[in-house]
């Protein structure tokens, strides 16, 4: 009811362009490179509500061909003050502790959080009247977790992972340790297996507008290097 909220109070007050940070969460899981045209078909709460949302937000666009509206599908977003899947993924190899799971080549669709404002601010200049688009918010073409890993050793000088935990293994630890307590941890199978699921998210529609990246992948990591006195990501 969130967005029904919103676009209830937008209606009442005469707005006439909402930007709503959507999710890749509606796509679904699989290995498949998804585009904007793709059919969603969201298997977890969280996809299905994004999802819904979306459809509000477009109900409410569409009612007035004045009104505009831009939603973004961001991919995993990461920056200073983030604390999710990044920052987990440099304190890990910090701590000589992260190796990779099940595989190297998984696709992580990803954006600096900068690069994600900036689009988003030059969307907004060039909106008229009418305007209605979706876009992923992903680095074209998305990297790998061996890039990514690569990418963030080499700018923060830390060592490299030595190499890569058998799937089966993994599954088979997260089962036994789940059920002796670490669930509570958020150590479950599903969560592992998710590790090694690729997030195939296609920006190339992002990457055939007029908009240039200020960062990518390096020069963001470098950034938020350095916005933390380059001594962590955090």
């Amino acid at each position: 009811s969130g967005a029904e909220n919103v676009c209830a109070y937008a209606r009442q007050v005469g707005v006439k362009t909402i930007v709503f940070t959507s999710s890749i969460a509606p796509y679904g899981a699989s290995e498949s490179q998804k585009k904007e045209d793709t059919l969603c078909t969201p298997n977890t709460p969280y996809g299905i509500s994004k999802l819904v949302a979306e459809k509000v937000h477009l109900a409410w666009q569409i009612e007035d061909k004045s009104r505009n509206l831009l939603i973004l599908r961001p991919g995993v977003v990461f920056g200073k003050g983030e604390r999710g899947n990044f920052t987990r993924l440099y304190q890990g190899l910090q701590k000589r502790r992260f190796l990779y799971p099940g595989r190297k080549d998984t696709i992580k669709g990803a954006i600096y959080v900068k690069d994600l404002v900036a689009f988003m601010l030059h969307e907004l200049a060039l909106m008229r009247g009418g305007y209605c688009e979706t876009y992923n918010c992903t680095y074209h073409p998305a990297y790998t977790i061996e890039q990514i890993v690569t990418t963030m050793c080499s700018v923060t000088n830390v060592a490299k992972p030595w190499g890569v935990v058998p799937g089966g293994l993994l599954k088979c630890a997260a089962l036994v340790i789940g059920a002796l307590g670490g669930r509570s941890l958020g150590i479950h199978p599903d969560r592992v297996k998710k590790l090694m699921i690729s997030t195939n998210i296609s920006g190339a529609k992002l990457a055939s507008t007029s908009f240039k990246m200020h960062y990518g992948l390096e020069g963001g990591i470098r950034d938020w290097f350095a916005d933390n006195g380059n001594r962590c990501l955090e």
